[in-house]
């Protein structure tokens, strides 16, 4: 397939639970149309603190910050317990990202926002760019975020907004969500992962744009994981990689899966099973 295009746009910026940590050692294994994940594996102690969680969760940074909407604004525990509260309404939010336990930048009614020195701050775009609806990395910054409009698939580098297209005028279709890790943009590799409206799983680097794989009907979240590659759930199982293996456990079934730290968190009853890659 023909790499995508990159069309400038003109225009440019003026200046309790008790938790058990295991590795999932089975998800090395190759080979097995089925892999199983053993109760005896190895227990990692784990340090927490309980929070009261009042509020409608918005985010969570890198670091563990995490920021709640309430009736009164916003509330933000930081991963050492201490809290913060800021009289800042973010409104019909369709995504946010925390970056610390002060910065947060969100899109809310096709515009960018972000919260920075405890204030409420508009970030312009393009009228080109459109209705933006969701990003990764962070396009408050000129570092190489993308985001997602009406318009299609946008990335801001430095003071300059850039559309991807196909060479061949061909669609990425309606982009449903981009592959994030703590908020950055992320594959294995480097290159960006997003799902359409298709369930169409596509790659796109600098020299080309593919569709790797289709996400099965009825997964659940996709992510990409070092050592491990795609990985969704369903029914009760993992399934890994683009031919979707199945990994079992035998705790149980899989109720959530999350990507911290570029490791893999699985939920699974009341554990929590941990993988990284080279473990």
């Amino acid at each position: 397939m023909h790499g995508p295009t990159q069309m400038r746009v003109v225009w440019q910026e003026a200046t309790g639970v008790v938790i058990a940590l295991a590795i999932l050692q089975a998800c090395a294994s190759e080979g097995h149309a089925r892999e199983q994940v053993p109760t005896d594996v190895p227990v990692l102690s784990l340090i927490s603190t309980c929070i009261e969680t009042s509020g409608r969760p918005v985010s969570m940074s890198p670091e563990g910050d995490l920021w709640f909407a309430t009736e009164d604004g916003l509330r933000i525990v930081q991963s050492s317990g201490a809290e913060t509260t800021l009289s800042l309404d973010l409104g019909e939010t369709s995504h946010a990202q925390a970056w610390s336990d002060s910065q947060l930048t969100l899109s809310a009614l096709g515009e960018l926002w972000q919260v920075h020195d405890q204030k409420l701050v508009f970030v312009p775009s393009p009228e080109e760019v459109g209705a933006i609806s969701a990003f990764c990395a962070d396009p408050a910054r000129p570092n190489g975020a993308f985001v997602i409009s009406d318009k299609g698939l946008f990335q801001r580098i430095g003071d300059a907004w850039w559309q991807w297209s196909q060479h061949d005028e061909s669609s990425f279709g309606r982009i449903d969500y981009l592959l994030r890790s703590d908020g950055a943009c992320m594959s294995e590799d480097g290159a960006l992962l997003f799902v359409n409206d298709e369930n169409e799983i596509w790659r796109v680097s600098e020299t080309n744009a593919s569709v790797v794989a289709t996400l099965p009907d009825s997964a659940g979240a996709l992510l990409s994981v070092p050592g491990l590659g795609l990985v969704t759930m369903l029914d009760g199982d993992l399934r890994v990689g683009q031919d979707w293996r199945s990994i079992g456990f035998d705790a149980g079934a899989v109720q959530s899966i999350r990507l911290g730290g570029e490791h893999l968190w699985v939920g699974v009853g009341d554990d929590v099973y941990v993988y990284w890659s080279g473990a």
